[in-house]
């Protein structure tokens, strides 16, 4: 063989390992992502369970929410990337005089608004802490 003939062996012998390779672990990456995905929508169903009626602040409203499943699932995107994370939580963990606590009578079309828009500090820190720990060990 010529010394170019070995040189296009010896590298189509290469790629051949790592497409081996990637067959073989191809489903395995598929897995973990299919169980990521499965975690970010559990820990926006909970964000927005615990945090979708908060009122907006400096970093909660047009840019980071919970109010729709989507702007909770965008949110978890934001916190995984570290977007300012740590005003999200002051913002979540907003209590009255900032805030009213409950609302006296609901308005027409407002009867899901009786709760009222303040957040809960504990909820928030052990919520977003928990968030940002499982998503920077498990998903990075």
């Amino acid at each position: 063989l010529a010394v170019s003939e070995y040189a296009r062996l010896t590298h189509w012998i290469e790629m051949r390992v790592v497409l081996t390779t990637l067959r073989f672990s191809g489903w395995r990456v598929a897995n973990f992502l299919a169980l990521a995905v499965v975690v970010f929508m559990v820990l926006a169903a909970i964000g927005m369970q615990l945090f979708s009626h908060t009122r907006a602040g400096l970093k909660l409203g047009h840019t980071s929410s919970f109010a729709t499943f989507g702007d909770s699932m965008q949110t978890l995107y934001y916190m995984l990337a570290g977007d300012d994370w740590q005003q999200l939580l002051l913002d979540c963990s907003v209590v009255s005089p900032d805030c009213t606590s409950s609302f006296p009578l609901p308005a027409v079309g407002a009867a899901d608004m009786r709760v009222g828009d303040c957040g809960a500090p504990t909820l928030a820190f052990l919520y977003l802490v928990s968030v940002k720990c499982v998503t920077t060990s498990v998903l990075c």
